[in-house]
């Protein structure tokens, strides 16, 4: 066992990626079959705006890219959509965290909301297969508001994972 320490914002990234990439293969292979209207939430962006509402902004921009790469790998879809759309977010959500009243409950609520839908209408704006769809307004918006449903959940099992640094402690 290494006795090297790693500084705590580099194990949180990568109790993130890890976290993320779970997420990732949760979504592909139980919630795809969970769909209202054709869509289904969208847990792995729910994960980083989670983690970096929790851990900050260079958490959370480590854990969007990841979402983004991974996602973009497994559909098949716009790679350069998805890694601007799940990255911006939670870095956006990390830096209202730091300047906005991070331990305000309706600040953290209205920071993830924020992310969710501006996550998809980004998305949407990258990728002109969505854009062209009919109704594809009406799509972005089901998709948001399914993944602010399953959010709660999320962030419970977020603050109950233990951390790098409470796992190693002696």
């Amino acid at each position: 066992m290494s006795t090297r320490h790693h500084p705590p914002g580099v194990q949180n990234q990568a109790w993130g990626m890890a976290f993320i990439a779970a997420l990732v293969l949760l979504q592909g292979a139980c919630l795809r079959g969970v769909t209202t209207g054709g869509e289904w939430p969208d847990v792995a962006l729910a994960g980083a705006l989670l983690i970096a509402l929790r851990f900050g902004s260079a958490a959370g921009l480590t854990a969007g890219l990841t979402a983004g790469l991974l996602m973009g790998w497994t559909s098949g879809l716009a790679l350069p959509a998805f890694l601007v759309s799940r990255s911006l977010p939670p870095l956006a959500t990390g830096w209202m965290r730091d300047h906005l009243h991070g331990d305000n409950f309706v600040a953290q609520l209205a920071a993830v909301v924020c992310g969710l839908f501006g996550a998809e209408v980004l998305f949407a704006l990258c990728c002109s297969e969505v854009v062209d769809a009919p109704h594809w307004l009406s799509r972005v918006v089901t998709r948001a508001v399914l993944t602010a449903a399953v959010t709660p959940a999320l962030a419970w099992l977020v603050a109950r994972l233990p951390l790098p640094e409470e796992r190693l402690a002696p």
